[in-house]
């Protein structure tokens, strides 16, 4: 987070997919979601199947950052997704994000 901060980017931080949700609905500049699976309270795939639920949130771009392969039973609905496998490049996240936001002028969610 404070490496996409010092590129310049606002972003918002979440502990877990609840937060996440609670962060999506109450930043309406969010242009992207960086998500991790495994997570407390809620996990990434619960996370995604209540995001797409919400006609608020659903077109908020999401990329999963995961130690898991991306074919990993425990991945899901969320292969369909862009990923990045950790440890993630602090160069190619830069990129990332740049590639997602930098023409919305928004804010990053991390999860």
């Amino acid at each position: 987070m404070l490496l996409l901060e010092l590129e310049g980017f606002d972003v918002a931080g979440a502990g877990d997919g609840q937060e996440a949700l609670q962060c999506a609905r109450s930043f309406p500049r969010l242009c992207l979601i960086l998500l991790d699976v495994n997570m407390p309270r809620m996990d990434g795939v619960t996370f995604r199947r209540e995001q797409l639920g919400d006609p608020r949130i659903r077109d908020i771009a999401v990329v999963v950052l995961s130690a898991l392969p991306r074919h990993h039973p425990m991945l899901g609905p969320l292969v369909e997704l862009e990923m990045f496998q950790k440890p993630i490049d602090p160069e190619r996240l830069v990129m990332l994000v740049e590639k997602y936001c930098a023409a919305h002028d928004g804010e990053i969610a991390v999860v």
